[in-house]
């Protein structure tokens, strides 16, 4: 499948620490944050479109598998067929706080703290 940029994405490059000649190529995956649930948790939301090779493999009865290395944080799966515009979407501001913490990212992935 391929990534696909939607409104208010931003490049969610390697981890800290990550060595492309020990550990493997990384490149950096489109997502937008949202909020989620009461506490306004930060969701990390990539979209991805099958091919119509891979659309036939899921229309015969075929499997969709997420790989995560290292870590299984809480995840969702699905699909969607609404238009994805930056009208339903908001403003992802880091804090200061974000900042400091690590809690923030930039064009890297997570922000060094």
């Amino acid at each position: 499948m391929e990534s696909v940029k939607t409104a208010g994405s931003i490049p969610f490059g390697a981890p800290k620490g990550w060595d492309q000649d020990k550990d493997g190529p990384c490149g950096a995956l489109p997502v937008r944050i949202e909020p989620w649930g009461p506490a306004n948790r930060r969701n990390h939301i990539s979209t991805w479109r099958p091919s119509p090779e891979e659309l036939a493999i899921l229309n015969n009865g075929g499997y969709v598998e997420v790989s995560l290395l290292d870590l299984q944080p809480p995840m969702a799966v699905g699909a969607v067929g609404h238009h994805l515009d930056s009208s339903r979407r908001p403003d992802v501001t880091l804090s200061h706080a974000d900042e400091a913490t690590g809690l923030g990212y930039d064009e890297h992935g997570p922000a060094t703290p």
